[in-house]
């Protein structure tokens, strides 16, 4: 093998670790809070919570109501009456029973919640990787730019910096959002698991 042989092997194989290097270390954006507004799993789990949430509301006035009658019924009889004390203890049981209730109700609600939030963020996550190993990229930042207000007056100095400061991308062309991409599997995938499964 001459000496122009070997080096021009060198130089193609030289080339080509620059080009697995370069597609290697591409970078895409993915903007994670529009693909949780987007997705349709955190549509429908945003609606069957804010149902719950209605039915709970509904019980918890009702359940005030029933102690603001119990309270009025207390104080239209005199401490001195024979049933006084029977209704005020009563009272005072459902009030301890309403507390407990809207305690353990109101962290039950909280944590289905962060839950949902949880695997919700965890499938984006997933289906990020997958999308990004499928178009050979390496890193995807997260793109959430606020945009700047036009309308200065409804903000301070203070919150202005921070608004700019909080920015971590300057600029991304469109081409390297693949927040769509995203999203299609996402609501693809949610739409197979949504099926009936087969007897």
């Amino acid at each position: 093998m001459t000496k122009m042989t070997i080096v021009a092997l060198l130089t193609v194989l030289l080339a080509g670790s620059i080009s697995i290097a370069a597609e290697r270390s591409s970078i895409a954006v993915a903007n994670a809070a529009r693909i949780f507004d987007e997705m349709q799993e955190m549509k429908d789990i945003r609606e069957k919570l804010a149902s719950e949430n209605r039915l709970l509301t509904g019980l918890d006035v009702e359940k005030r109501q029933k102690l603001q009658a119990m309270q009025e019924a207390l104080n239209a009889l005199k401490p001195d009456a024979p049933q006084y004390k029977e209704k005020a203890d009563e009272l005072t049981k459902a009030r301890i029973e309403y507390e407990t209730w809207a305690r353990y109700t109101n962290e039950s609600f909280q944590r289905e919640q962060m839950l949902a939030l949880k695997q919700a963020f965890q499938k984006i996550e997933a289906a990020i990787a997958e999308v990004a190993k499928q178009k050979g990229i390496a890193v995807v930042i997260t793109d959430n730019r606020t945009p700047l207000p036009d309308n200065l007056d409804r903000m301070n100095m203070q919150q202005l910096q921070a608004l700019i400061n909080s920015r971590a991308i300057l600029y991304a062309d469109d081409a390297v959002d693949i927040s769509s991409d995203v999203l299609a599997l996402l609501d693809a995938r949610y739409r197979e698991s949504a099926k009936p499964q087969q007897q």
